[in-house]
């Protein structure tokens, strides 16, 4: 099993956990420009509004397979601190997720309810915005690297 040696060197998060069978394949040929850019890995912090100001999270994103209408994806997420509105601290974890394409962006829903979308940008970043009970919105840079297919990750 290939590991990547970006988890060994410290790029990704170290609270985010991902499962150890990411495999990153290659989007098709048909598949347009635009989209296959949402390839790879990727990583940020998303940051939630809240009564006393900002909180942050860790997050991670890895579009394992791109098609035209959807995305297989896993989402990793860290640690939530306890704020003054949280009855206790969100614990981190990972998710995988069928994606839909929607007008050139990802979208899914979270198990909070919330309506995920990730936007690919023209600068090659990816926005994301979460909207449910908690608004949500992150800047996401791809990891170099991270998209030579296919690839085993463990962390």
């Amino acid at each position: 099993r290939k590991t990547a040696p970006m988890i060994r060197a410290g790029v990704l998060p170290p609270d985010v956990p991902l499962p150890i069978d990411i495999v990153l394949h290659p989007p098709e040929q048909k598949i347009d420009g635009k989209l296959a850019g949402f390839s790879g890995i990727w990583t940020g912090e998303w940051k939630f509004a809240t009564f006393r100001g900002l909180a942050t999270r860790n997050h991670v994103l890895a579009v394992e397979r791109i098609h035209p209408k959807e995305a297989s994806i896993v989402v990793g997420i860290g640690e939530l601190p306890l704020i003054p509105e949280a009855t206790r601290v969100v614990q981190p974890s990972w998710r995988r997720v069928l994606a839909k394409v929607v007008d050139g962006t990802l979208v899914f829903n979270a198990l909070s309810g919330a309506t995920v979308t990730y936007t690919l940008n023209s600068d090659g970043t990816i926005t994301g915005t979460s909207v449910g009970s908690v608004v949500g919105r992150t800047t996401l840079r791809k990891v170099a690297g991270a998209s030579e297919p296919p690839m085993d990750i463990d962390h």
